[in-house]
């Protein structure tokens, strides 16, 4: 049979070791959405230039960038700016 302090021991590694595990899926979880977020505002940055040649349509934008054809309006009537992330 352990000691008192062998259980303690045993809890506060368990305890660390859950702490770390939620510190590594959170650094994958704000990873993931970082690459998200710049990939969204590339697809805007991409369709405000195609939007400035006057040789595509809405739509034609809307799908070479992924954004959705409301989107890529907004971006057209500068209702959509992009998105200023704060670290």
């Amino acid at each position: 049979m352990g000691s008192p302090l062998t259980y303690s021991y045993a809890l506060l590694s368990a305890i660390e070791a859950f702490r770390q595990e939620g510190i590594i899926i959170g650094e994958v979880k704000g990873k993931k959405e970082g690459r998200q977020e710049g990939a969204y505002i590339k697809a805007i940055n991409t369709a405000k230039n195609l939007l400035s040649m006057v040789i595509l349509t809405t739509e034609q934008i809307a799908n070479a960038t992924g954004l959705t054809v409301d989107e890529v309006e907004k971006i057209k009537h500068g209702k959509i700016d992009i998105p200023q992330f704060s670290l």
